[in-house]
């Protein structure tokens, strides 16, 4: 929660590497993802984020997608070793 709060009023963070923070697993429903989606949602200047094993599944990485297929500066995304299943 600390970081996303970070990120809301950052204006100069191009990359961010989260890799092996569980977010996806930190809570039973989707509080952690949803608080990143929305500073991600807010930040502007990210071009890079990795997002590689932090306990996502195929129905948190939908919160994210919604929030990301906005995202016009977003040019890498690292997903990798996720739970994303065959859908993902």
């Amino acid at each position: 929660k600390i970081i996303a709060e970070a990120l809301c009023v950052n204006n100069t963070l191009t990359s961010l590497d989260l890799t092996n923070n569980r977010i996806g697993n930190s809570f039973e429903n989707n509080e952690a993802i949803n608080v990143l989606a929305d500073a991600l949602c807010k930040i502007k200047t990210l071009t890079n984020l990795i997002l590689s094993n932090v306990g996502l599944t195929f129905e948190k990485g939908q919160v994210l997608a919604e929030v990301l297929c906005k995202n016009s500066t977003l040019t890498f995304l690292d997903l990798s070793s996720n739970r994303l299943g065959y859908k993902g």
